[in-house]
């Protein structure tokens, strides 16, 4: 069963976006967007349909997914636009989280059209933007916590990534949702109980040497096991697997900007 828009927003967009007369240059003219949208599945079971001009008017429409493949029209104007698709609104023109909370499962497709005829049609494939990242440290003293931390926070609607704190707890062999990161600063900090940081791992690095890529379409998922009586820690996504010397780093709190300064074990 396909759904369609109804009959009467087509004849709403019709008094909207008054068609041009055949002598008239039909470049700038109205026309109709027909988007071919993905069946529902378990993390994915309604999107944003968002429409963005260059003068920055938007709107943004609310489409619940059916069991077979979705079928949506919108009223567009002839000038180039915006389309995007994506499992949560962006709110503020962005998606982002503050320190200590969880990521959303963010699907997106984005595609900069410019309709110079009456009618277009698109199949959005939606990219998965986050990863989620399973985190196992053995043995882990009862006295200590870890929390994954990381310098990206969000992603904006244009494509670039909203830089600020990111950090949340996880527990032994939990998973957290990492949003896609524009470099390896990604760590795994322990913590006391009165949550001080007292080491850190550059699980960021590993990831990297280990061939992970933070700027594939659709972003994989990975396990991070650490072994810190054997001093090995071991990368895995899919099919592959690569293991490493670990490298402890001493975490130090650094009162002039705030921050912590890690240096080698």
């Amino acid at each position: 069963m396909i759904a369609r828009v109804p009959i009467i927003l087509l004849l709403a967009a019709s008094l909207l976006y008054p068609g041009c007369s055949v002598k008239e240059d039909r470049e700038h003219c109205p026309a109709m967007l027909r988007l071919n949208l993905p069946p529902a599945t378990e993390s994915l079971e309604s999107v944003y349909v968002r429409i963005t001009s260059p003068d920055g008017q938007e709107s943004s429409h609310p489409v619940t997914l059916g069991k077979d493949n979705t079928v949506v029209s919108f009223p567009v104007s002839g000038d180039p636009f915006l389309c995007t698709v994506s499992s949560v609104d962006f709110k503020n023109d962005a998606v982002r989280v503050s320190e200590g909370e969880p990521f959303p499962q963010l699907f997106l497709y984005r595609k900069r059209l410019h309709v110079k005829g009456e009618f277009a049609e698109l199949t959005p494939v939606l990219a998965k933007e986050f990863c989620n990242l399973e985190v196992s440290l053995k043995p882990l003293p009862s006295t200590l916590s870890m929390t994954v931390r990381a310098a990206y926070c969000g992603q904006y609607a244009e494509g670039e990534l909203v830089p600020g704190a990111y950090a949340v707890h996880i527990d032994q062999g939990g998973v957290v949702r990492v949003p896609r990161q524009g470099d390896t600063s990604l760590m795994l900090d322990l913590k006391d109980v009165g949550g001080t940081v007292v080491r850190s791992f550059a699980i960021g690095e590993y990831m990297s040497e280990a061939g992970y890529d933070w700027n594939a379409a659709s972003l994989e998922d990975i396990s991070i096991d650490v072994d810190y009586a054997r001093s090995v820690i071991r990368v895995s996504a899919g099919l592959w697997s690569r293991t490493f010397d670990l490298k402890v780093l001493f975490s130090i709190w650094n009162s002039k900007n705030n921050s912590y300064i890690c240096s080698p074990f």
